[in-house]
């Protein structure tokens, strides 16, 4: 179950919403993000750009959305329940690089936001398997399928999911 702040997260703003999704889909759940990505419905005020383990190569696309706010998707390990959904904030993400990304997620926020003037959301999934292989834990799908959902259900009917009703 997502918590208030999640869910407060991922409701629609005014302006465009580009969600970053960062990670790999061959260490299992990992690539929580990519998937989804990968089932979210293209909408007016959301943006999804999939990064894989090389955020910083997005940097230049994320700015020309001119972004009213980026979340930053990814698996991670917060020793919380597996498939537990959380704000990270960016003091608590890792100067270092200590998972598959090449650069450090905090420095990418930073440069995002250096960028764009967008404040800058890290929402980490709690991993319950990184091994290497294909697919989800089923507590990361779970979770994974109810981000999904309240994305693609936050949306006047016929219209984009993230358009805001006037």
């Amino acid at each position: 179950m997502l918590n208030a702040e999640v869910r407060r997260l991922l409701s629609p703003i005014p302006g465009l919403t580009v969600l970053v999704a960062v990670g790999n889909p061959w260490r299992r759940d990992d690539g929580v993000a990519g998937y989804i990505a990968s089932c979210l419905k293209p909408s007016d005020g959301l943006a999804v750009l999939e990064a894989g383990e090389t955020p910083e190569r997005i940097l230049d696309e994320v700015a020309q959305h001119a972004p009213a706010r980026v979340i930053i998707l990814d698996a991670a390990d917060f020793r919380g329940t597996p498939g537990e959904a959380r704000m990270i904030s960016r003091k608590d993400l890792p100067g270092q690089c200590l998972s598959t990304h090449s650069i450090p997620l905090g420095w990418v926020a930073d440069l995002i936001q250096s960028e764009t003037g967008a404040p800058v959301f890290c929402l980490g999934i709690q991993i319950a398997d990184a091994g290497f292989g294909e697919g989800l834990s089923t507590e990361v799908r779970h979770t994974a399928e109810e981000i999904v959902r309240l994305i693609n259900g936050q949306g006047k009917a016929g219209k984009g999911s993230w358009e805001i009703e006037e």
